[in-house]
């Protein structure tokens, strides 16, 4: 699982929620990012927390305004979505290793 902690501004929401999927998909594992909200130092953040599954599905988020983003997630998720597509396979290092 990756845990994001982020201060994106507006009006970029839509980057912010692609990247948030990508992410998640590329390492094809589960994403939750927690982004500021309301104004600071005269910054305005979009907001929209997210859990994001390995597929790159958001499976919760938040909206513009201070909230808790909360989900039930299946962890074998991860397994499945690397055995169906192991992009990962071709990395080097130790995710090559035969017992991974």
């Amino acid at each position: 699982m990756l845990v994001v902690c982020s201060a994106w501004p507006h009006p970029r929401l839509e980057p912010w929620r692609l990247f948030n999927r990508v992410r998640a998909m590329e390492n094809q594992c589960f994403l939750v990012s927690a982004n500021s909200v309301g104004a600071n130092c005269g910054r305005a953040f979009v907001g929209h927390s997210m859990i994001v599954d390995p597929w790159g599905d958001v499976v919760a988020e938040g909206g513009e305004e201070e909230t808790i983003v909360r989900a039930e997630i299946d962890i074998g998720q991860v397994q499945m979505a690397r055995k169906e597509f192991p992009a990962l396979s071709s990395r080097v290092g130790w995710l090559t290793s035969p017992d991974r």
